[in-house]
């Protein structure tokens, strides 16, 4: 087991959609002014939505009503969303492009089915590059648009292959995909120069390639990040003129799921990822001293189908979906300056009961508030009405108390206390038995 040093990393919470069983399978880009876009799944609504947040407001939108669940989101060389997903039978790939402030649909490709992740990214000449999987014969393929023509290609066809694909660009504008071979058990990599595809097997010790990412050093070096589904071990691969080479990043047990990496300029890498185990968003940051851990949220099951973009001043982004309220999250790391709490604050929003669960007419609340503001604290029923209001308005930078008595017409049974900032939202179930 890997001994691992926690880090002092201080994270922003944000509450992005709060809409009924939305935020699955997520997809997210970082702007050039700070902002970022997130395309996901409503499964239950059958609904690909599209959000964008720039710290302190948010548009969401529903992109397709009739949609499957696997999307993708890339920005054009103008800086507009580009969305492809899947439709509501997945037999086509759909993509909805963002132009003259409005959305325009067209059909990439209906000779389907198309299960799996898909994996978009757009080079430096406009030209879209897609990787997916057809799930009819298990191949998988590159898709490519040059000049409004899309160009399918087979990358391979050796067995049942191609899920988990993750798609990345290099600098000479080539296409790199790390992807699963369910068929071997094994992580694979792929890339495509003047000759064509090249296919090679970078890991087949147990049964790896799970959830892979992949980004590029500054040596144009590909980094992946997976899942040893095996023994649920986070793992990251890399490849230098010697080879590949691997290691063990997290083995705490089902950590590796959901995983997403970026590789900074200093040559840094970070991966987000899922501990499916304790049901927590983790993040691991490696520098020339090793592998540090920190825990981004923990609060309930949150962190599945989270995916994680470095934006400004390599601020990394994690958007991920809290499956016990079933909603939209965005992950944001604060940068060492004015955003950073002082030392002996709490360093985010927090919500707990201080006089147990149930509870009776009178409601002990403690909130730890990393950032003077403005505050609101509701109680919402399992419908998600409100029924009372229990604080609004500033409070300073700290720990805090509450205490509040219920209305008598708030009948016996299970809420949620909400407690609210303009940067985060905190949310505990709570049970009134009198």
């Amino acid at each position: 087991m890997h001994a691992q040093l926690d880090s002092p990393d201080v994270w922003n919470l944000n509450l992005i959609d709060s809409g009924s069983i939305v935020g699955t399978y997520t997809s997210i880009i970082a702007d050039t002014n700070g902002g970022v876009h997130i395309s996901y799944a409503a499964p239950i609504a059958g609904a690909v939505k599209y959000a964008r947040s720039n710290g302190s407001d948010t548009v969401e939108k529903i992109i397709d009503s009739n949609a499957g669940v696997y999307s993708s989101i890339a920005l054009d060389t103008n800086g507009d969303p580009r969305i492809i997903y899947c439709d509501g039978t997945h037999e086509s790939l759909m993509r909805a492009s963002f132009m003259e402030e409005e959305w325009a649909y067209e059909i990439i490709d209906n000779e389907g089915p198309f299960f799996g992740d898909l994996s978009q990214a757009i080079d430096r000449t406009g030209r879209t590059h897609l990787a997916c999987r057809n799930s009819y014969n298990g191949d998988l393929l590159h898709i490519q648009e040059e000049s409004g023509i899309w160009t399918k290609t087979v990358v391979d066809s050796l067995g049942n292959v191609g899920e988990f694909a993750s798609l990345t660009i290099d600098v000479s504008n080539s296409p790199h995909i790390a992807y699963y071979d369910r068929s071997q058990r094994a992580l694979k990599y792929a890339r495509r120069d003047e000759l064509g595809w090249t296919v090679e097997t970078v890991d087949n010790q147990g049964n790896c390639g799970f959830y892979t990412s992949i980004a590029f050093d500054d040596s144009d070096m590909p980094h992946i990040s997976y899942l040893e589904n095996g023994q649920g071990d986070l793992k990251h691969a890399w490849k230098s003129a010697a080879g590949w080479s691997t290691e063990i990043v997290d083995d705490l047990g089902q950590s590796g799921w959901f995983s997403s990496i970026s590789v900074l300029e200093d040559e840094s890498v970070l991966i987000s990822y899922y501990d499916n185990g304790n049901y927590r968003l983790r993040f691991a940051s490696k520098t020339g001293n090793g592998w540090t851990f920190d825990t981004v949220d923990d609060e309930g099951r949150v962190g599945a189908y989270s995916n994680m973009t470095v934006g400004l001043d390599n601020q990394p982004f994690i958007s991920y979906y809290d499956d016990l309220y079933g909603r939209l999250k965005l992950a944001r790391r604060l940068n060492v300056g004015s955003d950073t709490p002082e030392y002996g604050h709490p360093v985010r929003l927090v919500l707990d009961l201080a006089g147990g669960n149930p509870s009776g007419d009178l409601v002990r609340i403690n909130i730890r508030q990393p950032y003077a503001g403005h505050l609101e604290l509701r109680m919402f029923d399992i419908l998600g009405h409100e029924v009372s209001a229990l604080y609004a308005g500033h409070l300073a930078q700290g720990y805090h108390s509450f205490s509040h008595h219920l209305s008598k017409t708030i009948s016996n049974g299970t809420y949620f206390l909400n407690a609210q900032t303009e940067r985060s939202i905190s949310s505990v179930p709570i049970i009134i038995l009198r």
